[in-house]
């Protein structure tokens, strides 16, 4: 092969290497699922939180926290296609949250009833989910999100989970954690309706963990290919 022709199929074998690189990354940000109908013998879990409008399973067993919301695990599988959820507080496992919603659990990890106060009025939130972590020897393994019909502040649940090996009991809740996604945020970080602070949040539980950033520079080198690949066919024409 000339010089010329392996500098150009380098050149090709560099630009596809980027474009892989940079659907790896993208994919990587939606990793949330849509509750099965069935989870191996055990019964639909879409419906275990009322009044809910949709179920989804991420993509690990703990919705982890962090410094940056944008690390957040429900923010990182972009459930219900969103990633700008913000924590709103801890029910079983105790945990205050940056946004008070006055979450309320009566019962326990197997079912009980929840309440939220009028976080609807001013409109200042425009979404609400909860979700439920159990634990890796639990089927489901990951944790299980349900995205709350808007203007409910009261309902009930029961536990998604169950223990593993097909026997199908009711295993317990480890937490319930409550996210919401806020209407109206002005530059300060402030929500202009309901001046509800969103600013930084620090977690203090014990099992969180952040989340490195993923770098981005397939794009980069992509762009740089087309540049090469251009400036290349270039002096070619005008060598003719």
């Amino acid at each position: 092969m000339t010089g010329r022709g392996c500098w150009r199929d380098s050149m090709i074998v560099c630009c596809i290497a980027a474009s892989g690189c940079l659907v790896g990354v993208d994919s990587a940000r939606a990793s949330s699922i849509t509750c099965p109908a069935l989870i191996g013998n055990n019964p639909p879990v879409a419906d275990n939180v009322t009044p809910s409008t949709g179920c989804e399973i991420g993509s690990t067993n703990n919705d982890v926290l962090g410094a940056d919301p944008a690390f957040f695990q429900v923010n990182v599988d972009a459930l219900f296609g969103f990633d700008d959820w913000q924590f709103a507080g801890k029910a079983i496992e105790s945990e205050p949250g940056l946004i008070d919603i006055g979450l309320s659990i009566i019962g326990g990890p197997i079912s009980g009833t929840w309440s939220v106060d009028d976080i609807w009025t001013p409109a200042g939130i425009s979404d609400l989910m909860f979700v439920f972590k159990g634990g890796a020897a639990k089927d489901p393994g990951n944790y299980v999100s349900y995205l709350i019909a808007a203007g409910a502040t009261s309902g009930v649940y029961v536990t998604p989970f169950r223990t593993p090996g097909g026997r199908g009991n009711a295993a317990d809740i480890s937490h319930i954690s409550a996210y919401v996604r806020m209407s109206t945020i002005d530059g300060s970080g402030t929500d202009a309706s309901t001046n509800i602070d969103t600013g930084s949040f620090t977690d203090t539980s014990n099992d969180a963990e952040d989340i490195p950033s993923v770098p981005e520079p397939a794009g980069l080198l992509l762009l740089g290919c087309g540049f090469a690949l251009l400036a290349r066919a270039k002096r070619r024409k005008l060598n003719r």
